[in-house]
């Protein structure tokens, strides 16, 4: 994805953490963290504080544009595209855990990442990532691909699948 990208450009590590505020701010307060990032829009800066902040993740990105006089769309060019699609699929709340230990069982020898659900790791640096909505009586689906369409295409066949787990549900 963009982030292993970027951080492959400047030889830097990636720390895969799940996806909220408390593991967010934890994992700031490790030394040698320079920045911590959620892709939904927080940013943690640790050798400010460690805890989100939209004002400081604007005065860095203004603060980086003046030093090396550019404009922000130079650095929009710089970034890798990214095609990222997400879904939902409605799941009873009591089918959830049953659904996520099928897509264990189901991707056991595959390339997957556990954190925050299931993701998928497919060819082409292509991917999928499962997750149920801890809030709503639902999976989120969330697909990268090299382009809008193929992003689609891998979400639609895991919306299909899971619907087909569901259909099981006797």
């Amino acid at each position: 994805n963009a982030f292993e990208t970027i951080a492959g450009w400047h030889d830097a590590g990636l720390i895969r953490i799940r996806k909220n505020l408390h593991s967010l701010m934890s994992v700031a307060e490790h030394a040698g963290i320079l920045l911590v990032i959620d892709g939904a829009g927080n940013f943690i800066f640790p050798d400010f504080q460690p805890a989100v902040d939209g004002m400081m993740a604007a005065v860095r990105l203004l603060e980086f544009l003046a030093k090396r006089d550019m404009a922000v769309s130079d650095v929009l060019s710089y970034l890798p595209p990214t095609h990222i699609v997400r879904h939902r699929v409605s799941c009873p709340w009591d089918a959830k855990g049953r659904i996520m230990r099928m897509l264990n069982e189901n991707y056991r020898g595959a390339h997957v990442d556990k954190i925050d659900g299931v993701k998928i790791h497919l060819d082409n640096r292509e991917w999928v990532h499962i997750t149920p909505d801890p809030d709503h009586a639902r999976l989120e689906v969330t697909a990268e691909a090299h382009s809008i369409e193929r992003a689609n295409e891998v979400a639609d066949q895991y919306v299909q699948e899971l619907r087909g787990y569901l259909g099981e549900q006797g």
